[in-house]
């Protein structure tokens, strides 16, 4: 027997004009633009779901029938953006610490590193 639950993601100027995909037990289901509510369907009686963009991700929650889940963006993204829009390459390549190619590598590899452990997005659950 499928199962729901109803995802809703806040409508925000930061982060909000691209698509996020949706995943339920590591599956893709879905994708989710701002202000956009769904509702998502699963077999099992409880699920994992996540949300990414671009390798950047949100926590993982458990979901069982019913729940209604909200995607927020973390207070501390818009700093994390600006750390690596901005001060990581001026400092590499401005300063010329490192050679060109060492600096792109630098640099490729701070970003992957920063999509990988800080999740700019939030899965909460709300209470009916």
């Amino acid at each position: 027997m499928n199962k729901s639950c109803k995802i809703k993601r806040d409508p925000v100027f930061f982060k909000g004009n691209s698509l996020l995909t949706i995943y339920i037990n590591e599956e893709e289901v879905d994708r989710l633009s701002a202000g956009e509510e769904k509702s998502l369907s699963f077999t099992t009686e409880q699920a994992s779901l996540r949300v990414a963009r671009f390798g950047e991700g949100s926590n993982t929650l458990q979901i069982s029938e019913g729940d209604s889940v909200r995607v927020e963006i973390t207070p501390w993204a818009i700093w994390v953006y600006l750390l690596k829009l901005l001060v990581i390459p001026v400092f590499l390549v401005y300063f010329e610490l490192f050679s060109p190619l060492t600096s792109l590598i630098l640099m490729i590899a701070l970003f992957t590193l920063s999509n990988m452990l800080l999740k700019p997005f939030k899965l909460l659950k709300e209470s009916d």
